[in-house]
Parts: structure tokens; sequence; C-alpha cells
């Protein structure tokens, strides 16, 4: 996949902070794809509450990957992860 899609390994790349603490967030751009990948690195279920930011961002996304049959839950104001679960959404911009 990083030979398809150049975002996963040349992607300017920022963390977003304001998630919950078992909750790894960051986005990566490059040109005009941009990917956003949530990860929650706790045994719980952790609803992430998405900022502005995060909401104006996920508008047309797409699940890339996730290490679950059925993902978390995507909606407007939230993303519900899993236990343990990783979550790479994309776009292109």
């Amino acid at each position: 996949m990083r030979k398809e899609r150049k975002v996963i390994s040349e992607g300017d790349i920022k963390f977003i902070m304001d998630v919950p603490e078992s909750v790894m967030c960051y986005k990566r751009m490059l040109g005009n794809e941009e990917m956003v990948v949530f990860g929650n690195m706790s045994g719980d279920v952790v609803e992430v509450p998405l900022g502005a930011e995060l909401k104006n961002r996920l508008l047309g996304i797409e699940i890339v990957i996730d290490n679950y049959e059925e993902s978390g839950t995507i909606e407007a104001a939230k993303v519900e992860l899993k236990p343990y679960e990783f979550l790479v959404l994309g776009n292109v911009r």
C-alpha cells in the first residue's frame, strides 16, 4: 500500500493532540491526498470527540485500513474505537 499511496511514507505528518490519553491520532498530507490515523492503545472502547478540524477533514473520507472486520463507529461528532483498534481513513482532497 505504501507504493500505491505515497502519502503513507512521504506525506507531512501532524499529530492531533486533543484526543483521549489512550488514543494516538495523526494526519498525513501529500498533494491532494490525506489520511487520518486513529489508534486505541487501551483494552477499552474509547470515544474520540471530533473537534472542528477533524470534522471537516472526515467529510467524504473512506476506511482504508482497519484491524477489525467490523469497524468502530464513525459519526459526525465522534469516532468510537474498539479495544486496540487502529483505523486509517483516507481521501483525495
